[in-house]
């Protein structure tokens, strides 16, 4: 599949008026990460992913990098239904994504995070794996979300693993990695389903 080629413009959106249109910021990067924003375009509320704010080599070197293989993977995957729509690469160092509205992942909505929920969660990630991706970051409630039609959302692919091109031994990586997945969503099964105990019950949700 061709490469996402940056552009100066995405969805009304450019470097000149990205400042005005930022209503939120719903992650910050830190030091090596790219800050994520919910940005008014001219197609409505998206997610910007940009690594423009960090140091020049950061940019050049991670930034560049991530960008260009998170696009990658996003456009492989436009026909999986939890993974929002990839709009385009903002310049070389931002994403352009779907805004895709929902409830993150928490016991107080037993109604909304059900078992079915959960059961078509675990499908949906049996069908990234068959197709040779594997998420790696499903551990962190930000990035499992259920949508306003009560399906399951899956956010970040910046660590995805996609399909391997050649090689027996990349191949049998991949493979084995998919606990990874699976222990994640484990997980937030025993989190959401098991009786909570006197230690947990003062936790935070």
């Amino acid at each position: 599949m061709n490469a996402v080629r940056p552009l100066s413009s995405v969805a009304g959106l450019c470097r000149g008026n990205l400042d005005e249109r930022r209503l939120i910021m719903l992650q910050g990067g830190g030091a090596l990460g790219a800050d994520v924003y919910l940005v008014v375009s001219d197609e409505g509320l998206v997610v910007v992913k940009d690594f423009a704010p960090r140091s020049l080599w950061v940019r050049a070197l991670l930034g560049r990098w991530s960008i260009r293989r998170e696009a990658r993977v996003l456009t492989q995957l436009w026909d999986w239904p939890p993974s929002p729509r990839l709009l385009g690469r903002l310049g070389p160092h931002a994403l352009v994504i779907e805004h895709r509205p929902g409830t993150r992942l928490t016991r107080r909505r037993p109604w909304t995070f059900s078992r079915q929920f959960m059961d078509e969660l675990r499908s949906r990630v049996a069908e990234l794996h068959a197709r040779g991706f594997i998420h790696l970051d499903l551990g962190h409630r930000n990035n499992i979300r259920c949508d306003l039609e009560g399906r399951p959302v899956v956010l970040d692919f910046a660590s995805c693993l996609g399909p391997a091109r050649r090689g027996l031994l990349r191949g049998v990586v991949r493979v084995s990695l998919g606990w990874v997945d699976g222990r994640a969503l484990r997980k937030w099964e025993r989190w959401l389903f098991d009786a909570p105990t006197p230690t947990s019950r003062s936790a935070s949700d």
